[in-house]
């Protein structure tokens, strides 16, 4: 079977957009001795983008100088529902989203517990996470609630996250792919999220994935206090 991680190495031109021929190297790897292969060809004169290599994989790009070799990682990561096991690799995931949300405070306990009663909820809840070589690297999670503007089911997607390195390696967007996914099959017609104002990368990235933006905006009280 294909590795998770694997890596075409190109030369770029001046222009970063277009690149000089050269030889891109991809390797196929596994236990067994007699998958092992390293496997070559050379690249057009130019491309704007990575050349298929017939591999249902996702690509991280790693810009360099003009000079140098500019590294493609191609990203096979699985998106998958979490288990208890993940629970210590997503509440570093959400202590590293809450770093740019000043509205939450990180208690990593508190997460934790929010986390497994999530789990716990399948009739009414989900949570997803991309696995990359063993490794947890993202997540995110959906809840079911009753809208009478929409006169049945829609859910709320929060903990959108992805590891700090893999920004804009398409996972995020595989993410919520498997949110749409879960989503119809569950009858639900809306789904809705919350993005702090001051995170532009994240607006951006909603926007992209054509998520409008609402006149709403997010009162919040703690009862008993």
């Amino acid at each position: 079977m294909l590795s998770d991680s694997m890596v075409l190495t190109i030369w770029v031109s001046p222009l970063p957009d277009r690149c000089r021929g050269g030889e891109a190297v991809w390797q196929r790897c596994s236990s067994s001795p007699c998958l092992g292969m390293t496997r070559r060809r050379a690249l057009p004169a130019s491309f704007s983008t990575p050349p298929s290599v017939g591999f249902n994989c996702r690509f991280k790009v790693e810009m360099a100088s003009s000079a140098e070799p500019m590294s493609v990682h191609i990203l096979s990561a699985r998106i998958r529902a979490a288990s208890p096991p993940d629970l210590d690799a997503m509440v570093g995931l959400i202590e590293q989203l809450f770093a740019l949300e000043p509205d939450y405070g990180f208690d990593a306990a508190k997460v934790k517990h929010g986390l497994d009663l999530l789990l716990c909820q399948t009739d009414t809840a989900a949570v997803w996470v991309a696995e990359q070589d063993g490794q947890v690297v993202g997540m995110c999670s959906a809840q079911i609630v009753i809208s009478t503007a929409e006169g049945g089911r829609v859910a709320w997607v929060e903990d959108v996250v992805v590891r700090h390195d893999l920004h804009g390696s398409g996972l995020g967007r595989r993410l919520l792919d498997a949110v749409s996914t879960w989503a119809k099959r569950h009858g639900i017609s809306r789904l809705q999220l919350l993005a702090d104002t001051e995170n532009a990368a994240a607006l951006n990235f909603y926007r992209r994935l054509d998520w409008q933006t609402t006149r709403m905006i997010c009162l919040r009280q703690r009862p008993g206090e």
